[in-house]
C-alpha cells in the first residue's frame, strides 16, 4: 500500500473486491478519509519496493514521466487507460513504452518485472 500512497492515492480497492467494499472505500474518500484494502502477503510480494524504483531510475536514467508510466504499467493499466490518466494520446504512451523498453533492454512487462526482481 505504501507505493499507492507514495503515488498520491487516497485509497485502494482490489479489482476482485465486492461492490460493498468499493462503496465503502468510495464513501471514505468522499468523506475526506483514506481507504486502503488489505492485501495478502503473496500479493505484497508483487509490489516493487521504493529502492527498486530508485535504482531503476538512476541506473537507466529514466525521466519522471517514464517512471510514472512504469508505475502505471506495473499496476496493469492498458495504454489507453494510462493515456487517459495522464492526459496524453495513446500514441504518446506507446512511444514512451517503446523508449522505456529500449532503455531497459526488455521486450515486455515480464522483462520489466525481472529487472525489479518481483
Amino acid at each position: 500500500m505504501e507505493l499507492c500512497k507514495n503515488l498520491g492515492a487516497l485509497g485502494f480497492v482490489g479489482k476482485d473486491s465486492s461492490l460493498h467494499v468499493f462503496r465503502e472505500a468510495l464513501q471514505a474518500v468522499v468523506d475526506g478519509r483514506s481507504y486502503f484494502q488489505e492485501i495478502s502477503k503473496d500479493q505484497q510480494k508483487l509490489i516493487p519496493k521504493n529502492g527498486d524504483m530508485d535504482r531503476l531510475r538512476e541506473n537507466f536514467q529514466l525521466s519522471p514521466r517514464e517512471m510514472e508510466i512504469i508505475q502505471l504499467i506495473l499496476h496493469q493499466l492498458e495504454t489507453k487507460e494510462i493515456a487517459d490518466r495522464l492526459h496524453l494520446s495513446p500514441l504518446t504512451v506507446k512511444t514512451h513504452r517503446k523508449n522505456i523498453f529500449s532503455k531497459l533492454k526488455v521486450h515486455n512487462v515480464a522483462g520489466l518485472m525481472g529487472l525489479l526482481k518481483v
